[in-house]
């Protein structure tokens, strides 16, 4: 009977001293119903005693596994490139989720499945921001301080949104730097007032920065050939007083005189006429000078 006892008290001291029990576990194999108190021999005790150690393992290995869990979702939640929505899929959504996992080898295997992830969407996210800045690049309005600053932007996104946003935005000042581009163009043109009135209309309501310049082109264009014509007119009341200043030029023989009358002819504008006339004394007074250099030959 005191042997028992003795061995009583051990039991007890051994269960106690289980740190991962709760002190109603413990009192659970030690004074209750069914407990050392109520034992009848040693094997009785050593089994309870038994007991209480698997239970205090798997309590130590329900606790490591809660501390994996919430140190997983820790790495997880700091992983930059999954959405919220894919983070909630890697610890608490699906079957195979941090919170459904059985054992510390599975929260592991999620942690691993999420940092896979994370990697395979910074892959897709940079190749997304390069094809960004090559759109950039392609928008021919837009100053290189311009798409400096909206390169810088997409560096800073953080997904495919917030990419798409700078994209848009970038778009929009591209056509509005087209639009008031050609309006400017349109006001410093040889265009009439209503015409220029007209074109203008149409620049303000064109739908995409494609149709602006079109728009512009054709106005531009039209006030090319206008302003081509109206030089080409002027040209043509001035070609006989510029023929008589070729006639006038002394030093040129007659088919000399011809050949520029005719490049005369041939000249749209009043630029084209001066040069001509310009080379035409050039080469009378170059043969003047040779044949006063012959002169002076015949001196001794």
């Amino acid at each position: 009977e005191a042997l028992l006892k003795k061995q009583k008290e051990e039991a007890k001291k051994v269960i106690n001293s289980l740190s991962n029990l709760e002190k109603g576990e413990k009192d659970s194999y030690t004074k209750s119903n069914g407990s050392i108190d109520q034992a009848k021999d040693e094997k009785a005790i050593q089994d309870l005693v038994e007991k209480a150690k698997e239970q205090d393992k798997a309590n130590a290995d329900k606790k490591a596994l809660e501390e994996a869990k919430k140190k997983a979702k820790e790495i997880i939640g700091k992983l930059e490139h999954l959405s919220t929505q894919e983070k909630e899929a890697y610890t608490k959504q699906t079957a195979g989720s941090v919170d459904k996992a059985k054992t510390k080898e599975d929260v592991e295997k999620e942690i691993k499945k999420a940092q896979e992830k994370d990697a395979d969407n910074k892959k897709d996210l940079d190749q997304a921001k390069n094809k960004a800045k090559e759109d950039i690049g392609k928008l021919k309005h837009l100053s290189p301080k311009e798409k400096e600053e909206y390169n810088k932007e997409i560096d800073k996104a953080k997904d495919q949104n917030g990419i798409d946003q700078v994209i848009n935005k970038a778009k929009e000042q591209d056509k509005k730097n087209a639009k008031d581009q050609a309006i400017k163009d349109i006001k410093n043109s040889g265009l009439s007032e209503e015409e220029k009135k007209q074109a203008e209309k149409e620049i303000e309501q064109a739908g995409s920065t494609d149709e602006i310049d079109k728009k512009a082109e054709e106005h531009l264009q039209k006030a090319a050939e206008e302003k081509a014509k109206k030089e080409k007119e002027e040209a043509d009341k001035l070609k006989e007083e510029y023929k008589q200043k070729i006639e006038d030029t002394k030093g040129l023989d007659q088919s000399e005189k011809q050949d520029y009358k005719k490049q005369i002819d041939q000249a749209t504008s009043k630029g084209q006429m001066d040069s001509i006339v310009q080379m035409a004394q050039a080469k009378a007074k170059q043969k003047q000078a040779k044949e006063e250099v012959g002169k002076l030959s015949h001196l001794n």
